[in-house]
């Protein structure tokens, strides 16, 4: 064999003649390697910048820090038709069944990505992005074949010479060369030498010569000819026009002079004033809420809404507060599945003076959340809502991406982000607490610590800042 597995783990530089796989989702360089798990020795994607290994295995991908890099030369990459495994591929193991694991690489979403190759599915599976992808057509790594030095074909025999029976066929005389015509002096075809008649040609052109003026410098334009009699001999002329028509204004009448204006009398009327010494009550001041007035009654102060902005930008981050009984609205923000595929929202809750996020379950009414290594049960809770606002994007260790969502912060003023990962078959949504470097889901009563997983983040934000890297 030209090739060796050589023992490595997370921490460790990669040796020489490490074989180069291809590129993660990142575009970081993997490696091929293989680990073992629950009694299985399966193929690994070896990712040196991210200081770890991944496997799939029953849908997930999982990540392992201990590995074997495979390391070698005369190793290349063919394509597999029909899943038909060549004598001189790469075998990376076998499974707990004995069954053979071997080498393959596949393009998903444009990316190359090494996984394992199943003789039983016939197809080869990937760890990309949290999950096990499975691809049917890909590549297999096969050890290329060596040729043995100092061996070569032997020389092919010579000819063999026969005896000449009869003299050979003297060749043909060449051919005559063909006369050369004498190039006549002017471009025009010679149409006597025409294979064919012409007759149709048309008659030659004889221009016309302009008429000169007469002696003297004087030209006399002809007259036009009269026209014809008419018939008969009788000219009948058209009758006249018919005499215009005269205007005589008609007479204006005079109006009758306007009747004469007599103004009307003006009426005085004695004000009475009260003698001297008299009681005079001043007119009350009016009150338009009074008992006499009207039956106006103001508007009481309404109730602050229950909605709540949280993170970037003022009412972004809608929470609805929720509990037990509450109708669940269609735009709520979907967070993953639970192991028996039923759905999980996106939430927090309110618990020791910090908004924890978590998961919410809609058949059973109540949130949980991942505190103090405990998943801990809490019957009021609030929902994030806007689905069309929001999407997922990958991270590891800790990092989240630009527009990050934030649902809380720690009594230290730490942001608590959003997150979710894959665990025992479900996709379970937490909280990213970048001190801790990694993502803690509330699953089985326990705080489960995931380091690969993905990121809620706002599509406007995150969108912004990637155009934004394009054009620097």
């Amino acid at each position: 064999m030209a090739y060796k597995w050589v023992q490595s783990s997370a921490y460790s530089s990669i040796p020489e003649e490490a074989v180069v796989g291809g590129n993660d989702e990142d575009g970081a360089m993997i490696y091929v390697g293989r680990a073992e798990h629950e009694g299985d020795m399966l193929v690994c994607k070896v990712v040196p910048s991210k200081q770890l290994g991944f496997i799939s295995q029953r849908g997930e991908a999982l990540p392992k820090d201990i590995f074997e890099v495979l390391c070698g030369q005369n190793l290349v990459w063919i394509k597999c038709y029909d899943h038909v495994i060549p004598e001189n591929a790469v075998l990376c193991g076998r499974t707990s069944l004995d069954q053979p694991v071997y080498i393959g690489r596949g393009h998903y979403e444009g990316h190359l990505i090494i996984g394992k190759i199943s003789s039983v599915h016939r197809a080869l599976f990937i760890a990309y992005r949290g999950a096990e992808r499975r691809l049917d057509s890909y590549e297999i790594l096969v050890e290329e074949r060596r040729v043995v030095p100092g061996w070569q074909l032997p020389p092919p025999p010579p000819p063999l010479e026969e005896a000449e029976k009869c003299p050979l066929t003297p060749p043909p005389p060449p051919s005559p060369p063909a006369p050369v015509l004498a190039a006549k002096p002017y471009p025009y075809p010679d149409m006597a030498a025409m294979p064919f008649p012409m007759t149709d040609r048309p008659p030659a052109y004889t221009p016309t010569p302009d008429p000169l003026p007469p002696v003297g410098g004087v030209m006399v334009m002809p007259r036009p000819p009269p026209p014809p009699p008419p018939v008969g001999g009788v000219l009948v002329m058209p009758p006249p026009p018919p005499p215009k028509p005269t205007f005589t204004p008609a007479e204006v009448s005079s109006a009758p002079p306007p009747p004469s204006y007599t103004p009307a009398e003006v009426s005085v009327t004695a004000i009475s004033v009260p003698a001297v010494g008299s009681s005079f009550t001043p007119a009350s001041t009016y009150d338009p809420y009074g008992a006499s007035c009207s039956s106006y009654t103001p508007a009481e102060y309404a109730a602050p809404s229950t909605y709540d902005a949280y993170g970037y930008g003022n009412n972004y981050d809608v929470w609805v507060s929720a509990e037990p009984g509450y109708y669940y609205s269609s735009d709520a923000v979907v967070g993953g599945h639970d192991s028996n595929m039923s759905q999980l929202l996106v939430c927090r809750a309110y618990y020791r003076g910090v908004h924890v996020p978590g998961k919410a379950i809609p058949s059973q009414g109540c949130a949980y959340i991942a505190h103090g290594g405990r998943e801990i049960v809490e019957p009021s809770y609030q929902m994030l809502v806007g689905q069309g606002k929001y999407h997922w994007v990958p991270a590891y260790g800790g990092n989240v991406a630009p527009g990050a969502v934030i649902a809380g912060r720690t009594p230290g003023g730490e942001p608590l982000y959003i997150g979710r990962g894959h665990y025992c078959g479900s996709l379970t949504p937490g909280v990213i607490e970048q001190s801790n470097r990694c993502l803690q889901i509330p699953f089985g009563g326990q705080e489960i610590r995931l380091s690969s997983y993905e990121v809620l983040v706002r599509s406007d934000i995150f969108h912004g800042q990637q155009a934004i890297r394009l054009v620097y």
